[in-house]
């Protein structure tokens, strides 16, 4: 399957950088495969267009499925939640793919900066959109854009370090059964997550294609450790 892509996207004046095909795809496929209603973004751009297009076709198959309305929370069905640290990046997304997509998408405009987690350093944005979401997908913040520091730790540009943020473990409490996180790469943010969730969750981790996928199992779970990694080499 291939996925057109009907919009172009800048980046400091020009051409932003490319979308990758196959990290498209599996995002489109698992948000349709869930299938997911409510979608919190971190970091906006092509997948953000490639997320609405996936609720869009989700919309018109469940919005009159009874059984489907059932099981899921009635604010912002169908919708696309994206925040980003950079304002320019942000508007650059919300102006050409907003139109494309009737009440689907909404943009949100945060800092992120260093704080603790349980006395361990990491990252956080200041603000987070009030929604109950069912899918997660986590490719932000920049390094680059992380403000303050912590006991001296701190990022800056060129810094070798990559972002580990703490947003999903603040929301844990509130998540429902059978959300789903995608990690695009962000190997140290998925074992952040992994030493610090309290709940069940599956997780699949697949190294020769760079993501990781998690799925919260805590209603009558079948596993008694609290995580569940499966490894792809």
């Amino acid at each position: 399957m291939q996925l057109k892509i009907d919009v172009h996207l800048k980046y400091n004046g020009g051409p932003a950088f490319p979308p990758n095909a196959a990290d498209l795809l599996r995002i489109y496929n698992m948000i349709q495969s869930k299938p997911a209603c409510t979608v919190l973004e971190f970091g906006c751009g092509y997948s953000t267009y490639i997320i609405s297009k996936a609720l869009e076709l989700n919309k018109k198959t469940y919005r009159d499925n009874t059984d489907f309305e059932d099981d899921i929370r009635k604010p912002f069905q169908w919708t696309c939640h994206s925040i980003d640290t950079n304002k320019e990046w942000l508007e650059e997304c919300r102006s050409k793919i907003q139109p494309m997509f009737d009440g689907i998408n909404y943009f949100y405009h945060s800092e992120c900066r260093m704080t603790e987690f349980n006395g361990q350093v990491c990252i956080a944005y200041d603000t987070l959109p009030n929604i109950i979401f069912d899918f997660v997908y986590l490719d932000g913040p920049n390094s680059n854009d992380v403000k303050g520091s912590i006991s001296g730790i701190f990022y800056e540009h060129g810094r070798n370090a990559m972002p580990v943020s703490a947003d999903l473990l603040r929301l844990e409490p509130y998540l429902l059964n059978g959300t789903v996180i995608l990690i695009d790469g962000r190997i140290m943010n998925v074992r952040f997550l992994m030493g610090n969730f309290k709940r069940r969750w599956l997780i699949n981790t697949d190294f020769k294609n760079s993501y990781t996928k998690m799925q919260l199992f805590d209603k009558g779970s079948m596993f008694d450790n609290k995580t569940v990694e499966l490894i792809n080499d």
